[in-house]
């Protein structure tokens, strides 16, 4: 009984411990290469880890919350499109993601799954280049809200490498004449 205090005291210290870059590794063999021409190999089963997001739906603000990891497929669609396919509470999903000539810059504090745990941690030092020097894609897709307005989500993601990406979902649109504005940001990888 008493290892019990010890064993969670020292669980609790590891999980605080902040990760140093050569703890988790951003490979950059994206970087300072355009996403029309990086598109193909990002094709495959990817692992996306949500961190919990929010906003406003009207004068009301939200939480954000859902599955902590899920499965993304991106298909190559050719010219540099790469097309999403996801499950969400609408059913199946498929979103075609644009290249971008410079990628949109994002936050640098994402959750992401290493060695099997999912961890938050401020990417900023780890990034092999900047945001707008990695490859990046934008998607929208429109959602009908039962008949009480109707929502867009649009996906911006990030490629410093193969085997990384970053991204946000951003959610707008009108719902019983109330705005939507909510955020969500998301890490992908894959081996």
């Amino acid at each position: 009984m008493r290892a019990t205090p010890i064993t969670l005291a020292l669980a609790a210290l590891f999980l605080a411990t902040p990760l140093s870059a050569k703890d988790f590794v951003i490979p950059g063999d994206l970087c300072d290469r355009l996403a029309f021409d990086t598109a193909e190999p990002l094709a495959g089963d990817w692992t996306a880890v949500n961190r919990e997001g929010g906003g406003t739906v009207g004068s009301k603000a939200i939480g954000l919350s859902g599955k902590d990891k899920e499965s993304v497929d991106f298909e190559y669609a050719g010219n540099g499109v790469l097309v999403m396919r996801g499950i969400n509470d609408q059913g199946p999903q498929r979103m075609e993601l644009q290249p971008q000539t410079v990628a949109e810059h994002l936050p640098t504090d994402f959750r992401v799954q290493i060695d099997g745990r999912i961890r938050e941690i401020d990417v900023a030092a780890m990034l092999p280049c900047e945001w707008e020097k990695m490859p990046g894609y934008v998607g929208n897709i429109e959602y009908d809200l039962n008949g009480m307005g109707t929502m867009n989500m649009k996906v911006i993601a990030n490629f410093p490498s193969v085997t990384h990406g970053f991204g946000l979902l951003h959610f707008t649109g009108d719902m019983m004449g109330r705005r939507i504005d909510v955020l969500r940001y998301f890490s992908l990888t894959r081996d």
